[in-house]
């Protein structure tokens, strides 16, 4: 019993370096909460069910499902939430809210990349990303958005202008 409490504790811990984890959280203690949580070792899976909750420090993400599938427990290999929608929010470096959602929110922990699925949403500091799927690729910096192959949901971005400087202000004065 406690070899199996160990071993969900140190998937939980791989939980925190998400691509959307903030360096500011990692030193955090992860706070996880659900109506269930199921531990299958053989598969290499937990699956924490109803109103999950999972906060570290400012990251927080809410699901009606969370599955975590790991290699031996001490290699996380994906996360999976699903809601309607799955949210999530950080804080980045530069202080900037950056919040999203998704009917499916997938990370790849491997390949550092985050896939938003149905419905999805991405917005940061004003900046808005729409369509049927996101796909962040941290490792690139890139970002790919699509509409769905049935979905007439097309990909909408709302981009904000840069505020001015103080000296840009004052010269136009």
């Amino acid at each position: 019993m406690y070899v199996k409490i160990i071993k969900v504790t140190l998937l939980l811990l791989s939980l925190g370096n998400m691509v959307w984890a903030q360096e500011a959280n990692i030193d955090e203690p992860i706070h996880l909460s659900s109506d269930r949580l199921d531990v299958d070792e053989a598969k290499g899976q937990s699956i924490y069910r109803g109103n999950v909750l999972f906060r570290q420090g400012s990251t927080k993400l809410w699901a009606d499902q969370l599955v975590l599938k790991s290699e031996g427990f001490d290699a996380l290999e994906r996360i999976v939430a699903t809601g309607k929608p799955a949210r999530f929010e950080f804080v980045s470096a530069a202080e900037d809210l950056t919040q999203g959602q998704a009917q499916k929110l997938i990370y790849l922990s491997q390949k550092g990349v985050l896939i938003l699925e149905g419905e999805a949403s991405l917005n940061q500091a004003g900046n808005q990303f729409s369509s049927h799927r996101i796909q962040y690729d941290n490792v690139r910096r890139t970002v790919q958005a699509s509409k769905g192959q049935d979905d007439q949901q097309r990909v909408n971005v709302v981009i904000q202008p840069k505020p001015k400087a103080a000296n840009e202000i004052d010269q136009s004065e």
